[in-house]
């Protein structure tokens, strides 16, 4: 993502962080007025994780793909290749989190691999994911709530999605 404009930080992670409207509109005049500084919009990947790459970037720091280097870091393919069942998990998921996020570089070596990828997520807004690698995907939240109330229910919603999870695949 660049780091500004309609597919840059603020209107990408925004919207996942619970920014709306009016809050949008003056992330985005902030992080504008930055690159008229910094001059870094041109360059790819500068709005990731919410424009702080392009930060860093100005400050003399070389962009690479994080679940690309976390990846080869941890070894995570060769880790995979006996596992069983594969799961992970996001905040809120949805199309972006298959364009260059961690989950994306998770599904497409459990795909590799064969490995079932199963999602739990505290949002889930995607219509198409099981092409990508994912097996199934969850939604932890048990009731209409607030983004507050949904983070603070957060463990026990993911412990209780589990334990049906689990439940189902022990049939």
């Amino acid at each position: 993502n660049p780091y500004c404009g309609p597919q840059g930080a603020t209107y990408i992670f925004g919207k996942q962080k619970g920014a709306t409207g009016e809050e949008l509109d003056k992330l985005e005049s902030c992080l504008c007025h930055l690159n008229t500084l910094l001059n870094i919009n041109d360059h790819p990947c500068t709005g990731a994780a919410g424009g702080t790459s392009g930060a860093l970037y100005a400050i003399g720091a070389q962009l690479c793909s994080g679940i690309e280097l976390v990846m080869k870091h941890t070894q995570f393919e060769k880790r995979i290749m006996d596992c069983d069942y594969c799961f992970t998990g996001e905040g809120s998921f949805d199309e972006q989190s298959l364009n260059g996020k961690t989950i994306s570089g998770i599904a497409s070596i459990c795909k590799r691999h064969n490995v079932p990828l199963i999602v739990c997520a505290g949002k889930v807004n995607i219509d198409s994911c099981y092409e990508k690698g994912i097996t199934a995907c969850f939604s932890i939240g048990n009731e209409i709530s607030s983004l507050e109330k949904a983070l603070k229910d957060g463990e026990k919603n993911l412990e209780k999605t589990s334990e049906n999870i689990m439940r189902l695949l022990i049939l």
